[in-house]
């Protein structure tokens, strides 16, 4: 039979409110390269059910990590996870996790860019050409690109979204369409000559 930790007797148990609040507290003292696109947020925190006068002895949570370097993404979870263990030993409290694969960051063939730079200009002029725009956001081309080996880059043709992308409502310039039909053919042109 399982022994709840009444809220009268909090010495003798682990609160998993405090642990989880610690743990919160760590994690957000990080700090990143400005010029880096890396962000790291909790995204799911649990604890406690039932009365108010029990101490929770279990919790979980979801820690959702992004960057724009692979290397980068590499050192943030790895200091992720020395916290974590940190956390867990100041508390003598056991933190089960594991680190799921997530989408790697872009590595964006130079060559390849340049090509898209060129047709761009050729294709829209030089006035619509914007320099890259790094994003923490994550793109599932990556994962492929990242497992098979293959040169490749990410390419944004503006067409006036609104109100932002993935929005239920979100509207765009259809013409804009065409834009990126030539842009694409154009480079196609330039890799095989």
């Amino acid at each position: 039979m399982e022994q709840r930790l009444m809220g009268g007797r909090p010495h003798l148990g682990i609160n998993a409110i405090d642990v989880l609040s610690s743990l919160v507290n760590t994690v957000n003292t990080l700090r990143f390269n400005p010029k880096k696109a890396t962000n790291v947020k909790f995204t799911q925190l649990m604890s406690g059910k039932g009365s108010v006068n029990v101490i929770p002895d279990y919790g979980t949570f979801a820690i959702d990590v992004r960057s724009d370097s692979n290397k980068e993404l590499k050192k943030v979870l790895d200091k992720i996870e020395k916290m974590i263990n940190y956390t867990a030993e100041m508390y003598e409290a056991e933190i089960k996790y594991d680190i799921k694969e997530g989408v790697p960051a872009p590595n964006y063939d130079e060559r390849l860019v340049e090509i898209a730079s060129q047709s761009i200009i050729e294709v829209l002029g030089e006035k619509n050409l914007v320099d890259p725009i790094f994003t923490p956001g994550g793109e599932d081309f990556h994962q492929y690109a990242a497992r098979t080996g293959v040169n490749s880059i990410y390419l944004a043709i503006g067409a006036d979204v609104s109100p932002g992308l993935h929005d239920p409502n979100m509207t765009f310039e259809k013409g804009a369409m065409m834009n990126g039909v030539h842009v694409v053919t154009k480079m196609v042109e330039k890799l095989l000559s």
